[in-house]
């Protein structure tokens, strides 16, 4: 059976694979993101709630302002993993960012994956779709997901999509 279409990119020095999954099942979400992170040397994952993600642009867009931070040692925590997770949300606390982002057992997922040695991405790209059900349309920009976000950052939805997602791509930029 043919693998699904995955988002792959080059950030800067960075290989970068973003996928969606469908129902994940685990006991602890947190343990599955730290047995992901330990399973492929030089590997930076984050798994997050797909229904506060608007399309794959956005991922991309918070990822590349988390590099630049990185290489420019400015980065909002300590982990570009971390920071990731911050901007994405658009918050500054690890706390609110974990309270929307958090995936649940049973819920979709939105696994990213980078990191500047693509044969180890490649490994742990394989293992993600391999292990869990693939499913990028969680990934989608929806009329629903526009809403929720706008909800949750006080922003207006009278606006164009592009100029929605540059509003959250700001936000995500100008966090201290």
């Amino acid at each position: 059976m043919p693998q699904p279409r995955s988002f792959q990119h080059k950030l800067g020095d960075d290989f970068v694979f973003v996928n969606g999954a469908h129902n994940i099942q685990c006991d602890d979400p947190g343990k599955l993101v730290d047995n992901l992170r330990t399973r492929a040397d030089g590997v930076s994952v984050q798994l997050v709630n797909p229904q506060y993600i608007y399309g794959i642009e956005h991922v991309l867009g918070s990822l590349s302002i988390t590099l630049q931070a990185r290489d420019r040692k400015i980065m909002l925590a300590n982990k570009p993993e971390t920071d990731l997770l911050l901007r994405l949300f658009c918050t500054s606390q690890i706390s609110s960012a974990l309270s929307v982002g958090r995936i649940e057992s049973g819920s979709d997922a939105c696994f990213i994956m980078f990191s500047k040695e693509v044969r180890n991405l490649d490994a742990m790209h394989k293992y993600v779709l391999d292990s869990f059900e693939p499913d990028n349309s969680v990934l989608s920009q929806t009329d629903v997901k526009r809403r929720r976000i706008s909800e949750n950052l006080g922003l207006t939805t009278k606006i164009s999509e592009k100029e929605f997602l540059e509003l959250v791509l700001e936000r995500a930029a100008i966090l201290q």
